[in-house]
């Protein structure tokens, strides 16, 4: 096995790059690739659905995304998120990920004030749009259409928030917080998990994977990644990214290249990046999220771990492979609206162009909270046993240029990566456990209680217990009491329904 990253970290220093193939060397070259494709979703989560359902008012159909991007100064940009099907947009040839420069020849800076601005024009109205796709700038002109009856709002909830005015919400789709995924089956309650390892053979590399799991693979050579992931639960998985970024280093940067494509200058493709300040791995693992929801992204690896809502746990610094900065990384996040806990090795390093940053040797292991655990060992192993084909090696090797062959060196393998990710779970300390269990709750809205007596654990939504206490003698379990802060074994127990066992 440690013949491979010996061969794989030598493909890595050639400053390619996994999610987004952009060659540093050459970045004119990078930029006629992909142009400005990597469009960000928003930092600070502004979704609006432009559906105007007013009767005498148009609708485009498109959800919008705006990200500030210098708060100091108010300068933001907008981004089209979704296009609904055979809506005006739609028609008129508007597309996921087409950045907004100007419509009716006024700034598009604000979606809120694009949003009324659109209320005031009737089904009918001719629209042009000045867009950014691809590095290109386009001019579209929809025809406004009228809300389809199917698309209407529903009527507002009597605890509906008054944060908003009802002008701003009528006719409007507005994305909700997802609800997160908590409940366990009876068979599931205080289960242990286990998996099987079959062996996986892709040609030109072979590992053992978890039986029944499926293998994606993009990229060659410098840019190799992969994913393995159980096509029953998306938390579990494993996944390997040679280079990840480019990431900004601070916000006058961004502002700067923003500023120079505004002016006309050749788009920059790392322009809709996020900005990772400081530049730590735990800040670069934080943002991945908003990496993998770009157009290049989606294109190189369509169904790369999302990692939302990432709350770290522990960070504990490695020896480096390649220079930089190494963390092994433990933290919580949420994937397709449920709750997962995985151990992250990351290196992150400045390029030589000024602003920017790159993640590298970027190993991820997940599952499920309550299951990951008890898969961790085995999920290690599978990573351990990747190896590569030295003909493979070889041939990469004879596609670089001299300059790269310069840069090439003998690296770590996977396996002693992997050998950092187990030695740092087995060194975890308790108080990290503890801590896992109780961000966990935090972010489902839940409460743990036990009974004294049994040493149950049951879990209960927030709030629970102070009902409870008002009059526990209507219960047979009326003794039920909040985790003790330190209790070890305690919090390590799986929580059981309290719901369901509450007599």
């Amino acid at each position: 096995m440690k013949r491979f990253l010996s061969k794989i970290n030598k493909l890595s220093t050639d400053r390619g790059m996994s999610l987004f193939f952009t060659d540093l060397k050459s970045p004119r070259r990078a930029i006629e690739y992909l142009g400005i494709q990597w469009i960000l979703r928003g930092m600070f989560g502004l979704f609006l659905f432009w559906n105007i359902g007013q009767a005498e008012a148009g609708w485009l159909g498109i959800e919008l995304q705006e990200r500030v991007i210098d708060p100091a100064r108010g300068l933001s940009v907008v981004m089209v998120k979704t296009v609904k099907p055979e809506s005006p947009a739609a028609i008129a040839g508007i597309q996921p990920g087409d950045l907004l420069l100007t419509i009716q020849g006024k700034p598009a800076v604000r979606v809120q004030e694009l949003v009324h601005e659109i209320q005031t024009l009737p089904p009918g109205t001719q629209l042009p749009i000045e867009l950014l796709r691809s590095g290109q700038k386009l001019t579209l002109t929809p025809t406004l259409g009228t809300l389809p009856t199917h698309l209407s709002p529903a009527p507002p909830q009597p605890d509906t928030s008054s944060s908003s005015s009802s002008q701003e919400r009528k006719g409007l789709e507005t994305s909700q917080v997802p609800k997160i995924s908590t409940s366990l089956s009876k068979n599931q309650e205080d289960r242990k998990v286990s998996l099987e390892l079959e062996t996986y053979n892709a040609g030109f590399f072979s590992l053992d994977k978890p039986k029944g799991w499926t293998v994606i693979t993009a990229g060659a050579c410098s840019t190799l990644a992969f994913l393995i992931r159980d096509p029953s639960e998306s938390l579990r998985q494993i996944f390997y990214f040679s280079l990840a970024g480019p990431v900004y280093m601070n916000i006058q940067q961004k502002q700067q290249d923003y500023q120079y494509m505004s002016m006309g200058g050749i788009p920059i493709p790392w322009i809709e990046m996020p900005v990772v300040n400081p530049l730590t791995p735990g800040n670069f693992l934080t943002q991945f999220h908003l990496m993998v929801q770009t157009q290049a992204a989606r294109q190189f690896m369509p169904k790369a771990p999302d990692l939302e809502n990432l709350h770290i746990i522990s960070t504990t610094p490695q020896p480096s492979f390649l220079g930089g900065q190494t963390e092994l990384i433990r933290a919580l996040f949420t994937q397709d609206n449920k709750l997962g806990e995985g151990l992250f090795l990351l290196t992150v390093t400045p390029a030589p162009i000024g602003g920017i940053a790159f993640g590298s040797m970027f190993i991820g292991i997940t599952a499920p909270k309550q299951e990951f655990r008890f898969l961790e060992e085995t999920l290690i192993k599978s990573v351990q046993s990747f190896t590569i084909s030295e003909s493979y090696v070889n041939n990469c090797i004879r596609q670089q240029d001299q300059d790269t062959k310069a840069l090439l060196k003998a690296g770590k393998t996977l396996s002693e990566a992997s050998d950092l990710i187990m030695k740092g779970w087995e060194d975890r300390n308790k108080v990290e456990d503890i801590l896992s269990e109780k961000r966990s709750d935090a972010i489902l809205g839940k409460e743990r209680l036990y009974d004294p007596a049994t040493k149950e654990v049951y879990e209960f939504k927030n709030g629970f217990y102070d009902q409870y206490q008002l009059n526990p003698n209507i219960y047979e379990m009326n003794n039920l009491q909040p985790l003790p802060e330190n209790d070890y074994e305690l919090w390590m127990k799986t929580p059981l329904d309290g719901y369901r066992h509450l007599k």
